[in-house]
């Protein structure tokens, strides 16, 4: 018999957080100031954008790939790089969408909208 188990409220999100920032700690000891770089990178492409303007976390990958950023060794490192954005008033998830990238099967993404 399977059981669940029962996690205080928030421990999700706490759970998410630590994880996010294990990937960026290693991201960031991979190649210097990873995080750094991605959201210097990622604020370019935001600038080319018009308030109000949707995108998702797959259009800034593809902008740092073109610009030549290294890939982080964990994708969840992205999740540190999208959380300061927001944290900086600069975007705000507005939802979900289907991932358009052929290796997410269509699953589901957060999208964004520049503030």
């Amino acid at each position: 018999m399977d059981r669940q188990i029962e996690l205080p409220i928030g421990s999700a999100e706490i759970l998410a957080a630590d994880g996010i920032q294990r990937a960026a700690d290693h991201a960031n000891a991979e190649v210097f100031c990873w995080t750094d770089m991605a959201g210097g990178v990622s604020r370019l492409y935001l600038d080319g954008l018009q308030p109000g303007a949707k995108f998702t976390a797959q259009d800034i990958h593809r902008n740092n790939i073109a610009a030549k950023l290294p890939a982080p060794p964990d994708k969840r490192a992205w999740g540190a790089v999208m959380r300061a954005l927001a944290k900086d008033g600069l975007i705000r998830s507005i939802g979900f969408v289907k991932s358009d990238s052929p290796s997410g099967h269509g699953h589901p993404v957060s999208q964004w909208v520049k503030l």
